[in-house]
């Protein structure tokens, strides 16, 4: 017989402050407050750049940065690489609504994910395909992968995307063409919209999240993985349309935004921030705001010729040499330089972890 509702969330608050009591006792920094006054580092207290061996894994040419900066912030928090395959396949095809209590958040991950795009690039059709689906939010992905358990890195390594599991991803598009229309368990995609739903796409994407939770060792986060979001705007396209009517973001919201990536620093945490990527390079022609709407972990801070810069981690895979000639002496190994008001300019939101 069910647990009442009402022993369900107590359950829950246990375990939570279970797992806050045993990240203590491990060693991992403790929860930060729920609310609170934030304030910008005004005299930009330098935060030292990790150390930079090698280029951060890449997205490649699939549009998942957010999962990749969830992994980050998931990695920094707990001290333990995890897998943004199995990030992005949890916020694309994850049952939220088997997983998570608070109607509410519930209701906020639906709205975000009726936001994903299936891109049209090797897919003319728009068949729904998870390696397919492009955009996301860190805050509902690292929600689902708490919920569901972390996979390690290690289980299934995320360098350039879904791109080393195009085997997979097309053999199971074939036995769901080959297998024709057939009934698939509503249940193993329970909670998905209907625009994301096709039935060939849907037997192809149950096997692919069957073999990922096969391949997966999940284990429970130490800490429970809180993520706070402040916004500008719901995304660089919205920032642009209103910018285009004449709107542009006050003095008080960018403090507020940059209070925020400064708490999260100060407190040893990687914030991820949403941006454009036309701060790097020029977009390509036809490239809506869309398709460069970015996202990456800030990883340091310091001043330089008077004015706070932050270090951006680009998950994108590109050479710093392909960026604007200005930006190549702030550029190493993927991990760029940008002053603060660089980062205005496009800036959109910023999340961090608790």
């Amino acid at each position: 017989m069910p647990l009442p509702r009402r022993h369900q969330f107590l359950m829950l608050v246990l375990a939570a402050l279970l797992r806050a009591g045993a990240a203590q006792a491990g060693g991992v920094d403790p929860l930060l407050p729920a609310h609170l006054q934030y304030r910008e580092n005004a005299p930009c207290t330098e935060i030292a750049a990790p150390d930079i061996t090698a280029m951060p894994h890449s997205e490649g040419d699939y549009a998942v940065c957010f999962s990749y900066g969830s992994a980050d912030m998931i990695a920094q928090r707990i001290g333990r690489a995890v897998s943004p395959i199995d990030i992005a396949t949890g916020f694309f095809l994850g049952e939220a609504d088997l997983l998570l209590r608070d109607p509410r958040e519930l209701s906020a991950i639906d709205k975000s994910r009726r936001t994903i795009d299936v891109t049209e690039e090797l897919n003319p059709s728009q068949t729904p395909w998870v390696d397919r689906m492009e955009g996301g939010e860190e805050r509902h992905a690292i929600e689902i992968a708490d919920a569901r358990g972390l996979c390690p890195e290690s289980d299934l390594p995320g360098d350039e995307g879904f791109r080393d599991y195009m085997h997979e991803l097309y053999y199971f598009r074939f036995l769901a063409l080959a297998q024709g229309q057939h009934k698939v368990c509503r249940k193993g995609l329970f909670g998905i919209p209907d625009r994301l739903r096709d039935p060939m796409a849907d037997a192809a994407n149950l096997s692919w999240k069957n073999y990922v939770d096969s391949h997966c060792h999940r284990f429970r986060s130490p800490v429970p993985l809180l993520p706070v979001t402040y916004r500008i705007a719901d995304d660089f396209e919205t920032l642009t349309r209103w910018k285009e009517k004449g709107w542009k973001p006050s003095a008080q919201q960018a403090r507020e935004a940059f209070a925020r990536i400064d708490y999260a620093l100060d407190h040893r945490r990687y914030p991820v921030v949403g941006y454009s990527y036309e701060v790097y390079e020029k977009r390509l022609p036809g490239e809506r705001e869309g398709d460069i709407d970015h996202s990456s972990v800030i990883v340091a801070r310091k001043m330089m010729n008077g004015a706070c810069h932050y270090m951006l981690q680009d998950d994108s895979g590109e050479n710093c040499i392909k960026f604007y000639p200005k930006l190549h002496d702030r550029c190493i190994l993927g991990r760029v330089w940008l002053s603060r008001s660089e980062l205005l300019e496009s800036l959109h939101s910023v999340t961090y972890l608790r």
